[in-house]
């Protein structure tokens, strides 16, 4: 049986459910300023709107920083460190201060996945992993065309979608890593989707959020678990 290379044991504890209770609590209001239910919370202050979202993202990121070691904490726990700013700035600052720094986190993350390939992944999952990069840019091509942005923005979806394929194609648990970055692409071309076709009125910020943060969630619990050592 394969052993992990984390020595914390691979359990995220009480903390990492508490995360988990908070983001799906926040859930609730990203579905209330969707118009799907519970309007009561929709009038909520924007700057706890926004650190509320920021501060679920970043304790995630805590948690990888305090409960794995050498590489994942600095690579993989930097970039969600990281996904916390980025969201914050893209709330804040915009989508080009928001991108630029979520284009920084995927970059250490691809360092890191790759540091950790799988060399004996089967066919079918370096297919499923190549099929994530294409199908987020057709997805956020189709958005561009039908909203009139910029060609450039689909440089962003390349980037997630290469993260997320090298994810698949690594030693981290596929289920975990695997499945989490592959919804933290999906969060994005939902996003995308929202701009071209609701104007950018959030109507479906309750989807990227549930990607989003599910995707997110299951990241942190596949760096704790730690990736298999080969053999």
């Amino acid at each position: 049986m394969p052993t992990m290379e984390n020595s914390n044991g691979g359990r995220a504890g009480p903390a990492f459910a508490a995360l988990l209770v908070i983001g799906a609590l926040y859930w609730l209001t990203a579905m209330a300023r969707s118009g799907v239910g519970f309007g009561q919370l929709a009038d909520l202050p924007a700057g706890l709107v926004v650190g509320w979202r920021t501060a679920v993202v970043a304790g995630l990121a805590l948690l990888v920083l305090i409960r794995t070691q050498g590489d994942i904490r600095v690579l993989l726990g930097g970039s969600l460190a990281l996904i916390a700013l980025a969201d914050f700035l893209l709330a804040t600052k915009g989508l080009m201060a928001g991108g630029t720094v979520f284009v920084a986190a995927h970059i250490l993350a691809i360092v890191l996945y790759l540091r950790y390939r799988d060399p004996a992944a089967p066919q079918r999952v370096r297919a499923a992993a190549l099929a994530v990069p294409v199908l987020a840019v057709l997805g956020v091509a189709i958005a561009i065309n039908s909203g009139g942005q910029h060609p450039v923005h689909l440089a962003y979806p390349a980037i997630s979608g290469s993260m997320a394929a090298c994810a698949i194609g690594s030693r981290f648990p596929r289920w975990l890593c695997g499945l989490g970055a592959s919804l933290f692409v999906l969060s994005d071309v939902i996003f995308f989707w929202d701009f071209a076709f609701y104007d950018g009125s959030g109507a479906l910020g309750w989807l990227v959020w549930a990607s989003y943060f599910s995707g997110i969630a299951l990241i942190a619990l596949g760096a704790i678990r730690g990736p298999q050592k080969v053999h």
